[in-house]
């Protein structure tokens, strides 16, 4: 799957969307790669890559249920857990679960339309 994506973002991507959005795109994985790694600071950690709740279900407590049951049910649980979020809403949100803001960056395009504040959030174990 990694190598069919890649091929569709180096082949197929600059003709649908641009080479400039395709330089963006890899600025912007480059860029929080760099921060995440001076959160970790070489400790050994959880990452939370993505998670989403559709629309119609968010605030009826099913995405802090989830997130609350895999942080305590997993066979590392024992490790903190790092997260990256662009939206302060979701900030709060997370914020509920134990996780807190160590780090926040502005990524700063050349184009104002692609710069973006990030919030790099942490979460201990709890014991």
């Amino acid at each position: 799957v990694l190598v069919l994506l890649n091929i569709y973002l180096c082949v197929q991507a600059p003709f649908r969307f641009g080479m400039s959005k395709i330089r963006i795109m890899f600025q912007v994985d480059e860029w929080i790669k760099e921060r995440e790694k001076q959160v970790r600071n070489g400790r050994e950690c959880m990452i939370l890559n993505r998670m989403a709740v559709h629309r119609d279900y968010q605030g009826k407590g099913i995405g802090s249920s989830f997130l609350q049951y895999v942080l305590e049910n997993n066979p590392r649980k024992d490790l903190p857990c790092q997260l990256s979020t662009q939206e302060p809403r979701n900030v709060v949100f997370y914020s509920r679960l134990g996780f807190k803001v160590v780090l926040e960056d502005t990524f700063e395009a050349d184009d104002p339309n692609y710069t973006f504040k990030s919030y790099f959030m942490w979460r201990e174990p709890k014991k």
